[in-house]
């Protein structure tokens, strides 16, 4: 497997999309309970621009045709 390189920084222990307000995980527990992450700010544009982007990609280049269920 090999040695894991020389960090020359302090790694972070909260993770990088905490310091960037981009999930927020005590939302999901308190809305949830547990495992869930809320995305929040540029974490919930990103996600939305993601499922857009696909979306396009499919239905315009591979031939699908979007659906959008009714819930009840």
């Amino acid at each position: 497997m090999g040695k894991p390189p020389a960090l020359t920084f302090r790694p972070s222990t909260t993770g990088n999309s905490r310091i960037a307000r981009i999930l927020d995980f005590e939302r999901a527990a308190r809305m949830t309970g547990a495992r869930f992450a809320v995305y929040s700010g540029a974490g919930a544009r990103l996600e939305r621009a993601l499922i857009n982007f696909m979306l396009d990609l499919h239905t315009t280049e591979h031939g699908y045709q979007e659906i959008l269920p009714l819930s009840s």
